[in-house]
């Protein structure tokens, strides 16, 4: 699937381009949760799953697939529902919008360091926020959070944006040298941990295979 995010011609659109992306990822992801991912059987065509909905889910899905034509004509029977989990849709988001940093730095070339980085993620907060609150208002005025899981599934997608953003920060505000890397025995004790029991993992899928 092509980006829906509307690159930025000018300093001032910044701020729109990701609240269109935020908003058009936000609205199909709840359309995914809301009927495509209701149903048991991977085997069931969209068609056959859109007869089964409710005519109030079927007018929810008619209703975003209108809302989402301009940037995904195949509807969101064209979406896989594993890429649009929550976690999926942070992860898009947040690699769409931070990486705008470059264009956005070189646009502000009189700023930099903290100031800069500030800058930056106080306008991407901003369009995220955006997003998020115009999609919210609309699954909310179709109806769409009447069905178990589109609120709890959208709102989780927020909470994992928000993360994934303080992680890309505190990650910027040492590869522009504002911090110091974090070198803690805490820290590694962590890494080691998951690289390890990671790795036992694969080893028992591999010893029961």
């Amino acid at each position: 699937m092509e980006s829906l995010l509307v690159q930025p011609t000018d300093p001032g659109q910044y701020s729109p381009a990701v609240t269109t992306y935020v908003s058009a990822q936000n609205l199909a992801n709840a359309a995914v949760l809301d009927g495509l991912s209701s149903t048991d059987s991977v085997d069931v065509s969209f068609s056959e799953l859109f007869k089964s909905l409710s005519l109030t889910a079927r007018r929810v899905i008619e209703k975003l697939n209108e809302l989402l034509q301009p940037n995904l004509p195949g509807g969101v029977q064209s979406l896989n529902p594993d890429e649009w989990t929550p976690e999926a849709t942070a992860d898009r988001i947040v690699t769409q919008v931070t990486a705008l940093f470059s264009v956005y730095a070189k646009r502000h070339s009189n700023l930099e360091g903290e100031e800069l980085l500030n800058g930056f993620m106080d306008t991407i907060r901003s369009g995220v926020d955006q997003g998020y609150g115009e999609a919210f208002e609309i699954l909310g005025s179709l109806g769409a959070f009447e069905f178990e899981g589109v609120q709890s599934g959208v709102e989780k997608t927020k909470s994992l944006i928000e993360q994934k953003l303080s992680e890309y920060e505190a990650k910027m505000r040492v590869q522009l040298g504002i911090d110091e890397p974090d070198v803690s025995s805490d820290t590694i004790a962590e890494s080691v941990k998951t690289d390890m029991l990671a790795s036992a993992g694969v080893q028992s899928l591999d010893i029961t295979a």
